[in-house]
């Protein structure tokens, strides 16, 4: 339960209690004065002087011990108790967990102002509120594989021309907040730049990638019946997807000018805010000087990120935009022939980060020579 008092409201309360244990312990010294007048039987002058005598007496202790020490040692009192309060909040959950949210964010804002300052704590605040708002999806155990292929006497791809691309990525995805995985979802090739680039950004695809044919291949395969099209994906492209290890049906798949669109159905719980994901599949590219991005557009721990090519024909150049850690750097990733190796062991990745992988045909740059 969450428990907030209003600052006025709990001062008011303070001083109706202090007024009405005021007034009861005046009516009960008068009460006892009277009882104490009517049965010892005394003048009311030798009463009073009594009373005088008394008070002479306890006056001094209680202004001594209570109000001068109270008031010597207040700003000690008040500077313990503000460590002890901020000592269980700051290591203690479940205190915090008391609050709303607005005081829980404010209280984090005023943290990072005492850290780095006023003029940059906004800056620092802003990276952080995207997370305290659960606008990010987490991912672990992140693997991404691609390995680089020449085709073989494929009607459609010649091998002069096109390389095959296998990929093959998986992941445990948990989602945050409001958002979560339908049950029916899609798997995009796009061979429009700029639309790639804002699907990443989007949530619409489980998966995009970009695609690079020659027009008049892709108005081929465009001119397909829609089950051919299907067969396509299916049979030629392998494309498969896998939610918690069980896999989704193709629904439907559209081929056109933008590319290749691909719409799968799942048998997963939509409640469910954890899943095992993987897509696989491998599709042509146009040989040459192409480019590969691995897009990490969430918070994913661990990842891993492996691309393989024969050496003997395509030269690769990596070019990643992760952690500044010596795991990326270029001379470590690519110590084996043949392969560019990333894992980033124990760390989290943050958006928008990943890996470009430049890959040219030597065969191609021989020839023109």
């Amino acid at each position: 339960m969450k428990r907030t008092a209003p600052p006025k409201k709990n001062r008011k309360d303070m001083k109706s209690i202090t007024i009405l244990l005021a007034a009861v312990t005046a009516a009960l010294w008068l009460v006892l004065l009277l009882v104490k007048y009517i049965v010892s039987g005394v003048s009311f002058a030798s009463l009073m002087d009594d009373i005088l005598a008394n008070i002479l007496g306890i006056l001094p202790p209680i202004i001594l011990f209570n109000f001068l020490y109270e008031y010597l040692t207040r700003e000690h009192v008040a500077d313990e108790m503000t460590e002890q309060i901020t000592e269980t909040l700051m290591s203690n959950p479940q205190a915090i967990a008391l609050f709303d949210d607005a005081p829980k964010k404010a209280f984090v804002r005023t943290t990072i102002q005492t850290l780095v300052g006023e003029e940059e704590s906004d800056m620092v605040y802003g990276v952080v509120e995207p997370y305290l708002e659960k606008q990010y999806n987490i991912r672990r155990f992140f693997r991404y594989n691609i390995t680089l292929r020449d085709y073989d006497n494929h009607p459609l791809f010649p091998p002069a021309r096109y390389l095959r691309v296998y990929e093959d990525v998986k992941y445990h995805k948990h989602y945050m907040g409001d958002n979560y995985l339908p049950q029916e979802f899609c798997v995009g090739f796009f061979t429009d730049t700029a639309r790639l680039d804002r699907e990443l950004h989007g949530q619409t695809y489980l998966f995009r990638e970009n695609l690079k044919v020659d027009p008049a291949v892709l108005a081929q395969l465009a001119a397909l019946p829609a089950e051919e099209q299907r067969q396509f994906l299916t049979r030629q492209m392998a494309l498969n997807v896998y939610i918690n290890d069980a896999k989704c049906e193709l629904k439907s798949a559209v081929i056109d000018e933008a590319g290749i669109q691909a719409v799968f159905c799942s048998t997963h719980d939509e409640a469910d805010r954890s899943l095992s994901i993987e897509v696989t599949f491998n599709m042509p590219q146009l040989k040459g000087f192409s480019e590969f991005l691995v897009s990490i557009n969430e918070p994913t721990f661990s990842p891993m990120i492996q691309l393989s090519y024969p050496e003997g024909s395509m030269n690769v150049t990596m070019f990643p935009f992760l952690n500044d850690g010596e795991e990326c750097l270029v001379q470590n990733a690519m110590r084996t022939t043949g392969s560019c190796d990333i894992y980033l062991q124990d760390k989290w990745i943050y958006p928008m980060s990943g890996v470009v992988f430049l890959v040219e045909d030597k065969n191609r740059r021989r020839s023109k020579a």
